[in-house]
């Protein structure tokens, strides 16, 4: 920890700390917790600390209450730019080669701030590579538990805190993420006020989560959060009872701006949902979805579509604003309805790609596009059991080729 202070005039502190090989069973609180201060509102710790840590090749198993909040909800591991009014704090952490285990909320946890805090400013830096994480979220009391989870401010209500402006910048890379039970991978957003999150989802298995998603980019719960220039690309996505890889504005966020997710390269598949969905959120008022590219994927086998777009189930006077960049280069087949899918009030920019995409097998279309403004382009589809290709109102840029589907074959329906 980055130490208390009672007086304003008292310096910041420098804190560097290696934490290595060691087991941590059963603790009464989260397992080990590496934070920029750590104080109860009113305390006096004007923060400005820089923390530096390294969390290397420990086990952290079964912990079970919260450092925030006193629940029964303990956390494996978790990094926090500050708690209190603690503001200005820099933490940059490596978290590697741990094994976090049956915890019973998040296993491995990154944030700007805890819950009813009120600081502001916090810088985490954090690299989460290498780990083991399975079965978080053991605690049938709470709703959301999630494998790995970087956030701008912990909580998943915006009154969770007042947290304001703080900067997450994160890799997540090759560790293996299974049986979480909301969630084996999640960045957000989160609570408070303007937080700016930004980084790489890359080479990780995110398997198996037995009530939710495999990866969740989204924009959460706050107002005016930047969920920024992110690449989801190399992951092997499957077994998840709901969607494999998910981005969305968030739930009941206010001016969220999600923008350039590159999701590349995935594996997705025998997920129990949507193979990767782009979604508006729920009740997001004003959201700006944008720059999004799905290029390279297999997203096969799934229980619903393959990738699917829409704009969300948003009742606001502001609904969700959804621009892609493109979908390219995906194969999506055996899927239990559309292979892709974009949906009403996703328009393209008149010259927005789809392109080289495989679609075959599907049981409802192989490519069923709802708003106009894209181009179509070397795309094959065969045998769907309903349309190849519907791209009606859209351009065809030639090279379509559309087989035994069900209706619209030839070079498709435009």
């Amino acid at each position: 920890s980055g130490g208390a202070r009672t007086a304003a005039d008292q310096p910041a502190k420098t804190v560097s700390a290696t934490v290595r090989g060691n087991t941590v069973s059963d603790s009464a609180t989260s397992g080990i917790l590496v934070v920029g201060n750590l104080q109860d509102l009113g305390s006096g710790d004007i923060g400005g600390n820089q923390v530096t840590a390294l969390v290397d090749g420990n086990t952290v198993r079964r912990s079970k209450q919260s450092i925030n909040t006193g629940a029964i909800a303990g956390d494996g591991i978790q990094i926090v730019g500050g708690t209190g009014e603690g503001s200005n704090n820099t933490v940059t952490a490596t978290v590697s080669s741990n094994a976090v285990l049956q915890n019973r909320d998040d296993g491995i946890v990154a944030v700007g701030c805890g819950l009813e805090d009120a600081g502001s400013n916090n810088t985490v830096n954090v690299t989460i590579t290498g780990n083991t994480v399975k079965q978080s979220g053991l605690n049938a009391d709470l709703t959301t538990n999630t494998g790995i989870v970087v956030s701008g401010a912990s909580g998943e209500e915006f009154t969770s805190t007042t947290c304001v402006g703080n900067i997450m910048r994160f890799e997540i890379s090759n560790n293996a993420v299974t049986q979480s039970k909301s969630r084996n991978i999640s960045v957000t957003g989160g609570t408070g006020t303007g937080h700016d999150v930004s980084g790489i989802v890359s080479g990780n298995s995110a398997k198996d989560s037995p009530q939710g998603d495999g990866i969740l980019i989204s924009g959460g719960s706050g107002t005016g959060n930047a969920v920024h220039d992110i690449t989801v690309s190399a992951n092997q996505v499957s077994g998840n009872l709901n969607r494999g890889v998910q981005i969305n504005g968030g739930n009941s966020s206010v001016d969220t701006v999600i923008s350039g997710i590159d999701v590349v390269s995935n594996n997705v598949r025998d997920n129990g949902g949507q193979g990767i969905l782009v979604s508006g959120g729920v009740q997001s008022i004003n959201a700006l979805i944008i720059d999004i590219l799905i290029d390279g994927n297999a997203s096969n086998r799934n229980a619903d579509r393959g990738i699917h777009v829409t704009r969300g189930a948003s009742l606001s006077a502001s609904p969700p604003i959804i621009s892609l960049a493109g979908i390219t280069n995906n194969t999506t087949s055996s899927n239990s309805d559309d292979g892709i899918f974009i949906g009403d009030n996703v328009p393209g920019a008149g010259t927005t790609p789809i392109a080289g995409n495989r679609t075959d097998r599907n049981r409802v279309d192989g490519i069923d596009i709802n708003s106009t403004g894209y181009v179509l382009s070397n795309n094959s589809a065969s045998r769907n059991r309903g349309d190849g290709i519907n791209a009606v109102g859209n351009v065809n840029g030639g090279g379509n080729v559309a087989k035994r589907n069900g209706s619209c074959n030839g070079s498709g329906c435009f």
